[in-house]
């Protein structure tokens, strides 16, 4: 139940099926804590998988997704581990794609069960060449996907790595490199709060402009009625069904449905007041 996010769910849609046919578009959901970013991620996740159609068309789509989140303790290295991680996972669960060697979590096994310290920041040679193995990673498996439509990378609390992660630098070099490559089936979403724009320019002046910004904004009251009203309509269904139930829960379950009916009564009409006060 999307109420007042259809929009942004429209042009999620359009990213996918841009990328689909080698034209990749990029986008990054951007508003205040609770507003819904990390549900409009998940429902495109669905779209994208195949598990739903794309808003504008019965259309199903099929693609790879790689799904991270990231934390206040991520610097350049962890961002790309997790990314690096997060690839074997999903290359894993493909019965075509096992076969499949990942260098760059290979060689970041490797440096870590040796227990070797070095350097972490961006620019160092042993980031740069797990950056680069990672590279090689996405690109062999892009080639390879016969049955899928692309590979969609979604990351979530996108703003709270610090500028240092150079999280925009690797959303930059990385798309250049696969378009060098012709490999233009991937298809980047990041979701975080508005700060997120000035720590994607703080490591690369340009990468904001690789993707479409949408900026969320609190629901209307319309909206809000609508979802109120779309909610109320659920659970009378709901409780519906199990009303035909035989009645083996006796009268305290008969309460609980009536209290629930009583509940979404009272917040329609709270909120209808509200809105006449206004």
């Amino acid at each position: 139940m999307f109420a007042g996010r259809i929009d942004e769910l429209r042009t999620i849609d359009r990213c996918l099926i841009q990328t689909k046919h080698a034209n990749p578009q990029h986008f990054l959901v951007a508003g205040e804590r609770g507003i819904g970013k990390s549900s409009i991620l998940l429902c495109e996740t669905f779209v994208a998988r195949g598990m739903i159609e794309t808003n504008d068309s019965s259309r199903k789509l099929n693609f790879i997704t790689l799904e991270i989140s990231l934390s206040e303790r991520d610097d350049y290295y962890n961002v790309l581990k997790k990314i690096a991680t997060e690839l074997k996972r999903r290359v894993d669960a493909e019965n075509k794609l096992r076969a499949f060697t990942m260098t760059a979590l290979d060689y970041l096994s490797r440096i870590e069960a040796g227990g070797v310290r070095f350097n972490r920041n961006p620019g160092s040679a042993e980031p740069e060449d797990i950056f680069n193995r990672l590279q090689d990673d996405l690109v062999r498996v892009l080639t390879s996907l016969e049955n899928h439509d692309g590979m969609l990378l979604l990351v979530d609390e996108a703003d709270k790595a610090p500028a240092e992660a150079s999280l925009g630098a690797i959303c930059k070099l990385v798309t250049e490199e696969l378009t060098r490559r012709q490999c233009d089936r991937l298809c980047i979403g990041l979701a975080g709060l508005p700060s997120l724009l000035d720590t994607l320019k703080a490591s690369h002046e340009s990468s904001v402009r690789l993707f479409q910004t949408m900026n969320l904004k609190p629901l209307d009251d319309d909206e809000c009625e609508q979802v109120i009203e779309t909610g109320m309509k659920e659970a009378t269904e709901k409780m519906a069904f199990l009303l035909l139930l035989p009645p083996t829960r006796g009268p305290r379950f008969a309460n609980y449905l009536r209290d629930t009916r009583i509940f979404y009564k009272n917040l329609r009409i709270l909120h209808l007041r509200k809105i006449m006060i206004m």
